[in-house]
């Protein structure tokens, strides 16, 4: 993420180790549903939103390939040697 999007963008992602890595700084995901969770994300100021997905290949399709009028598609990382996935969404201002 830190070579791809550059600068110290501010990623929301639940609890993860992934944070850390990132180079930016990190606002913790709320449990919610989806309009709520955007309003969170634009109060505080979130530049991305970024799902962590282990193990469920299909769910890591349909994440990467859905729609969501408040985000734009950004990115993503699928490791070679485990099922372990992480899809990056802009958060259209």
């Amino acid at each position: 993420a830190k070579k791809r999007f550059g600068g110290t963008p501010n990623y929301m992602i639940q609890w993860s180790k992934l944070a850390h890595y990132m180079n930016g700084r990190w606002t913790a995901m709320p449990v919610s549903a989806y309009s709520p969770l955007i309003q969170y994300a634009k109060k505080n100021d979130v530049d991305y939103i970024v799902y962590e997905i282990m193990v469920d290949y299909q769910g890591y399709r349909r994440l990467r390939n859905s729609y969501y009028p408040d985000l734009q598609f950004a990115g993503a990382f699928e490791s070679d040697k485990m099922p372990y996935y992480v899809v990056f969404f802009k958060l259209k201002k």
